[in-house]
């Protein structure tokens, strides 16, 4: 009797200590998912100086990721408006790599009130003001 009571306490305590490693597993891939943005890449240099005249041209900012210097000349969240900018760049014969990256949540505050501004606006004049305003900040927060 004794030797049951303790494979059916061991099997419970087994039980939920899986179900809290699965549970909080799942629970933090969800939040990843949460945290990232698409940039918009036009290019990777090894020499700091050519990314900086890269960025220069696009009005981009130069983002050092382990000895490669990368140029991001537009961020954002929302599946429609980075299809609505991937067309802009095509269109403009603007090369891009598009590339997920983790953000702060302050910045992911920030670019949700211009997503908005996208979404509701067809105006494509405004569309530079608009990335060069994020993309500064997103500087701000890589």
């Amino acid at each position: 009797m004794k030797k049951t009571l303790i494979i059916i306490m061991l099997a419970l305590i087994s039980g939920i200590a899986i179900s809290f490693f699965v549970y909080f597993k799942i629970n933090r891939t969800f939040k990843i998912e949460e945290d990232l943005i698409t940039v918009f890449q036009v290019g990777v240099f090894k020499n700091k100086i050519n990314a900086l005249s890269e960025a220069k041209k696009y009005n981009g900012i130069v983002h050092n990721d382990k000895n490669y210097y990368r140029v991001y000349i537009a961020a954002y969240q929302n599946d429609e408006i980075i299809n609505k900018m991937k067309k802009y760049y095509d269109n403009k014969g603007i090369v891009t790599y598009l590339k997920k990256i983790r953000t702060s949540e302050d910045y992911l505050n920030t670019i949700n009130k211009y997503e908005n501004l996208l979404q509701n606006s067809n105006d494509e004049e405004i569309y530079p003001n608009l990335n060069k305003l994020l993309i500064n900040k997103l500087e701000e927060h890589l």
